[in-house]
């Protein structure tokens, strides 16, 4: 048996619990957390002093249902994702087992944002999850059983018009990881990662070749929240599975 682990960016905003967003995600979370053996949640927050916030954070991550879970706790910034996925992954690798799972909060200062589509956005978001998550299969099969991929996961994008290590990205930072694969590449490869670099570093810290995407490479520019609906529907059609099934998923999150 594969072990599998997850390790997410939760930003909790004043009121978290009133942001559609933040309903979604922590519906997701639930759906799926009977997947992962080992949870580690990095609650982000604008103030580290506010300790009601970061409890009912913990309570609402609790009421998921994960396993063996671990919380931390850090400061809000604008680049928040990236320090935990350098922190707690990038420095960390040689410490798990299985393959690991990375995520984050999408989406919750979007989907307050007037000049936003709400809708986009939380298709958005539940299309990661989906994507990621219905076919965790497909992650171990290719991680681990048949290949040897070091990253996995859904809205790959190659960009041909960037000539350089950020051409492939998986656009909204969601993505299954081997760590122990990952460790040795990027020894091999004499890898340094630098603070920022969260999106590419499917590429950069892997190589060309050491990442795949689930449903298939999108070649997609530009690719924001407008793109979601088109996207999912795209994606699906391409490794033929139905649609109507994403749907009735969407019908349950209330989308």
């Amino acid at each position: 048996m594969i072990t599998k682990n997850i390790v997410f960016h939760f930003y909790a905003p004043e009121e978290f619990e009133n942001n559609e967003a933040i309903k979604v995600h922590l519906a997701c979370l639930k759906r799926y957390s009977h997947i992962f053996d080992n949870a580690l949640f990095v609650i982000s927050v604008n103030n580290i002093n506010d300790t009601t916030l970061i409890s009912e954070a913990e309570k609402a991550i609790i009421d998921c249902g994960f396993r063996n879970i671990k919380f931390k706790v850090s400061e809000n910034d604008c680049y928040c994702e990236a320090v935990t996925f350098k922190n707690e992954i990038v420095d960390k690798l040689g410490s798990f087992d299985g393959i690991t799972f990375f995520g984050h909060t999408k989406g919750v200062t979007n989907v307050v944002n007037p000049n936003m589509d709400k809708i986009s956005v939380l298709k958005w978001v539940a299309g990661m999850y989906y994507l990621n998550l219905n076919f965790v299969e497909e992650a171990e099969r290719v991680l681990v059983k048949e290949f040897k991929y070091s990253m996995f996961g859904a809205y790959k994008v190659v960009d041909d018009k960037i000539e350089n290590a950020n051409r492939r990205w998986y656009a909204g930072t969601f993505y299954w990881i081997n760590t122990n694969r990952l460790a040795n590449n990027m020894k091999q490869r004499g890898i340094q990662i630098p603070r920022l670099h969260d999106r590419g570093y499917a590429e950069f810290i892997t190589g060309e070749l050491d990442n795949l995407g689930s449903h298939g490479d999108v070649y997609l520019f530009p690719f924001d929240y407008d793109t979601a609906g088109f996207l999912i529907d795209f994606l699906l059609l391409n490794d033929g599975r139905e649609i109507a099934k994403y749907r009735e998923y969407e019908k349950e999150l209330g989308i």
